[in-house]
């Protein structure tokens, strides 16, 4: 899969900057973990036997929802915002192009296998090959990550929360390369943060992998460590809008994409922020041994990519707001939680996505 990514030039960058910025220069690659190797992209590390209070029952009430985040119901209604971005990815989404036949029966044929007995590597190599692209097939400045540790002061800190987020360790992490922002956007970024940025930069999609044939590694599981890695990643891009109504500019849309998938089933969860709490929902299913929704599947993911670009867009030009002050007004989307009812907030624990753990 091939992914363009448009970048917007910035503007009024001479201008003398509104708030105080980073002493720093945009490096070629900023600090990644020591726990990296330089062949990530060819081994996907497991990260399933470290996570394991993810499992654990009584993590959504005891940890989740006491650190303020939310699994909600997926037939709670979204904010107005959101339900227009939910329009316009749909239609998108079925302008995409669909795989060849021949391209579909043949993953459908191997998925097939796989139900008869596989490992989750298996699941993570035949997800990588035929629907997730590895660097090698993004287009700069998109980045993918596997295995690695998340940034912990990203997560929300809650003194009288009986337990902490487990530190997100996504099994594919998808943001934007340093080399997606100028020396003055990225000065302006690092600005926001008390810690060394890492690559990815402000993330938008976290996949978790399981397999149906595993005991005890369902997607309940990978839902739970969906939602860490989805709030570290509003929490960066949070950052951003903060210091963007500081200087007088108007928030962006703050979302965030997550999957957790198996051999199986797809669940594409949408998290938001609004007032300090954190909303994950499921917003679409997908049965992927049905030949429609495995192409669907696909168009679902192109799409991701596709809004990808338009959100590095709208971060770029927030940095230069930020920088050098808002060129109108008028800019910018509204918040996205103005209209939502904070005593609707429900965690979701149905049957439909409780599955059975052994």
């Amino acid at each position: 899969m091939k992914v363009q990514t448009g970048r917007q030039d910035s503007r009024n960058m001479n201008a003398a900057p509104s708030r105080q910025e980073a002493r720093v220069s945009r490096p070629d690659k900023v600090a990644r973990d020591s726990s990296q190797t330089e062949a990530w992209d060819d081994s996907l590390t497991d990260n399933s036997d470290s996570m394991t209070g993810v499992r654990d029952r009584a993590y959504r009430t005891h940890c989740l929802v006491q650190n303020y985040i939310f699994i909600q119901n997926p037939l709670t209604r979204l904010p107005n915002a959101i339900q227009t971005h939910r329009t316009n990815f749909s239609h998108t989404m079925s302008r995409m192009p669909k795989l060849p036949c021949k391209t579909v029966e043949s993953a459908l044929q191997e998925l097939e296998e796989l139900g008869l007995g596989c490992n989750e590597d298996s699941v993570v190599d035949f997800w990588r090959t035929n629907i997730f692209p590895r660097n090698r097939d993004l287009t700069a400045p998109l980045v993918v990550m596997a295995g690695i540790h998340m940034d912990r002061h990203l997560l929300p800190d809650h003194p009288e929360a009986p337990a902490p987020v487990q530190q997100p360790r996504p099994d594919l992490l998808y943001g934007y390369l340093v080399t997606a922002f100028t020396n003055k956007q990225y000065s302006t970024l690092a600005s926001l943060f008390l810690e060394p940025l890492s690559e990815p930069l402000l993330p938008f999609l976290v996949v978790e992998y399981k397999t149906g044939a595993s005991p005890g590694s369902n997607l309940w599981v990978a839902a739970n460590q969906c939602a860490g890695g989805s709030v570290a990643s509003l929490q960066a891009a949070d950052h951003v809008n903060a210091a963007l109504v500081q200087a007088g500019g108007r928030k962006f849309l703050n979302i965030c994409y997550s999957f957790a998938i198996d051999n199986h089933l797809a669940f594409l969860y949408l998290t938001r922020m609004n007032k300090g709490r954190f909303k994950m929902q499921r917003v679409d299913v997908f049965l992927l041994l049905r030949k429609e929704d495995f192409v669907r599947f696909h168009q679902c993911v192109a799409t991701i990519f596709q809004w990808a670009e338009e959100r590095l867009n709208d971060m770029l030009c927030a940095l230069d707001t930020i920088r050098d002050g808002p060129a109108d007004e008028g800019e910018g989307e509204d918040d996205e939680g103005d209209d939502e009812d904070e005593s609707e907030v429900e965690e979701y624990t149905s049957q439909s996505e409780h599955l059975d753990k052994d």
